[in-house]
């Protein structure tokens, strides 16, 4: 009886778009994650709309960044801007990574200066799930990212944290 009235009283609910039907989503507007963006990647933080200079960049959010334009990135899609912003991430990835330690360094200043040696066991986890999502999702050039998933995922087998090795696992 108590899942009846619930049912009854959803049913009842007017939707936003007053038709019975689910209100349709607005189209999707990259603008802030243009703004956010430069050649090297995107910004760690914002102040209001604008770029946090002095708070310079981290690998996860670029991870973040490429598992969105890959998501966003469909075979038959000619966005130029997304495929642009994609690039843009996956080339911060590749600088972030060091080959010699097998790592991601997450943490890079306005200046471009690497601010530690070795990232954080989840910035890591992120990237290789960002790779791995961009394997699966992205149309064209995903050999630097199965290069950089190759190279950064048998590191991840060493992690002692849970959420660092699941990060590495979705990917």
């Amino acid at each position: 009886a108590r899942q009846d009235k619930k049912a009854a009283r959803l049913s009842t609910r007017p939707s936003l778009s007053g038709n019975g039907k689910p209100a349709a989503l607005p189209p999707l507007n990259l603008a802030h994650l243009q703004r956010m963006t430069d050649s090297t990647g995107i910004f760690q933080h914002a102040l209001y709309t604008a770029p946090n200079f002095s708070e310079g960049y981290c690998t996860d959010d670029n991870a973040r960044g490429l598992m969105l334009t890959c998501y966003l990135q469909q075979p038959d899609a000619a966005d130029e801007s997304v495929q642009q912003l994609r690039s843009t991430f996956l080339a911060f990835l590749a600088h972030a990574f060091d080959r010699s330690t097998g790592r991601f360094r997450n943490f890079m200043s306005f200046d471009r200066r690497w601010l530690e040696k070795l990232g954080s066991t989840d910035s890591h986890g992120r990237a290789i799930w960002a790779l791995g999502h961009c394997l699966r999702h992205a149309s064209g050039g995903p050999s630097l990212a199965y290069q950089l998933f190759s190279e950064a995922a048998p590191t991840a087998s060493k992690f002692e944290s849970l959420r660092s090795t699941a990060f590495s696992l979705l990917g």
